[in-house]
């Protein structure tokens, strides 16, 4: 993340962006002038939006590590592929890793279309998908439980915790970013620093779960957005999904963003 000139303030409106208790917060601007400031009661008009690129990552911890799995790591191999092979993913996409070190151990198998990724290390799990779209959803969640469930197999292993991280960048069709961003700080905030404004963006982070909202580097006039939220290892699949879609869902409300999730 890019934090040019970080600065502590306090956020109004920022705190309507994730629910839960406070435990830190921190706003930044690059050169921050006067904004006009917003109550978290009143909501921006919907500005139009396209997202050119997300990606979603999932990420669960083992209880016990499952080392006898990668010795060697023949059974992960046959029994993802086994499972996995419905879902589009071959032994073409397989890559496995040997190293000395237990934690370095890795297999991954990887599918071009869509994008998707399975890599199990001894420790943990690590899923990955580029541009999901929520129109599929189905699909996507059932090959993460088709997956998922492969592994776990293996060593009848258990979760310890549970991880998942979005990550999309979010392209302004008819404003300029800072505009978007501008209410997220108080006024003590823009009083830090003198000058004119270029950017301002925030880190907010409540128990269990955080946002990033910055400036994207990749896109013009996109911010860059990234969430994580903690999960118990009882939560299935079926609710972190629905958690993330409910996240996405009021963030983009809270900061009137209008377009396809």
């Amino acid at each position: 993340m890019g934090t040019p000139g970080l600065a502590l303030g306090q956020i109004k409106i920022a705190f309507c962006i994730l629910g839960g208790d406070i435990t830190t917060q921190i706003g930044y601007t690059s050169r921050p002038a006067e904004a006009n400031m917003q109550t978290g009661s009143d909501r921006p008009a919907k500005n139009k939006i396209q997202i050119p690129y997300a990606q979603i990552e999932y990420t669960g911890t083992f209880k016990v590590p499952i080392v006898k799995a990668f010795a060697p790591p023949t059974g992960i191999i046959e029994n993802l592929l086994r499972a996995l092979k419905p879902h589009g993913f071959s032994i073409d996409g397989v890559e496995a890793r040997s190293r000395e070190k237990a934690t370095d151990c890795a297999v991954e198998l990887r599918r071009a279309l869509p994008v998707t990724s399975f890599k199990v290390t001894p420790a943990k799990i690590v899923v990955t998908a580029d541009n999901p779209d929520w129109s599929n959803r189905e699909k996507l969640i059932e090959t993460v439980k088709t997956g998922l469930h492969a592994v776990l197999g293996l060593e009848h292993s258990e979760l310890e915790s549970q991880l998942f991280v979005l990550a999309m960048h979010v392209q302004l069709q008819d404003k300029p970013r800072k505009e978007i961003t501008a209410p997220l700080l108080s006024t003590t905030a823009y009083e830090l620093l003198s000058g004119d404004s270029e950017f301002q963006g925030i880190v907010l982070t409540r128990i269990g779960v955080s946002v990033v909202i910055d400036a994207s580097n990749v896109h013009a006039n996109a911010l860059f957005v990234r969430l994580v939220r903690e999960h118990k290892p009882t939560t299935t699949i079926d609710q972190i999904a629905d958690q993330l879609y409910a996240d996405e869902t009021h963030i983009f409300e809270v900061l009137g963003l209008d377009g396809e999730l």
